[in-house]
């Protein structure tokens, strides 16, 4: 398993028969791309943050995406299950009124695996 940390504004994932995890600290991210294919990817969130909609593009085939975000962002799942699934495990609370709003949307397709949003 790969691990790193990305203070980039966009991701590009791409992971077959292996597995990756990435911390993005970026303060402007915008989202990315994200790929799997008989692997995984943990993408940890919980420390970006962006004034504007963030956009990640999901492909995972055979395989599996956990994405870890806080509990007060708004996550728009736009994502085509085919014999997979897409699970929000997060307790989720609204963001406090002095709190900006956070969007996060999770576009693309899942078949055969599954996306998990969760935050601690």
């Amino acid at each position: 398993m790969m691990n790193s940390t990305s203070a980039d504004d966009t991701l590009n994932i791409d992971v077959s028969f292996g597995g990756r995890k990435t911390i993005v600290t970026s303060k402007n991210f915008k989202g990315g791309y994200v790929s799997t294919a008989f692997g995984g990817a943990e993408i940890n969130l919980m420390q970006a943050d962006s004034l504007e909609t963030m956009y990640l593009d999901l492909k995972v085939s055979f395989g599996g995406v956990e994405i870890i975000v806080p509990s007060h962002w708004d996550v728009q799942v736009e994502v085509n299950p085919s014999f997979g699934s897409v699970e929000d495990h997060r307790a989720i609370r609204t963001a406090s009124a002095g709190e900006d709003r956070r969007t996060l949307v999770l576009r693309g397709s899942c078949a055969f695996g599954s996306i998990e949003i969760k935050s601690y």
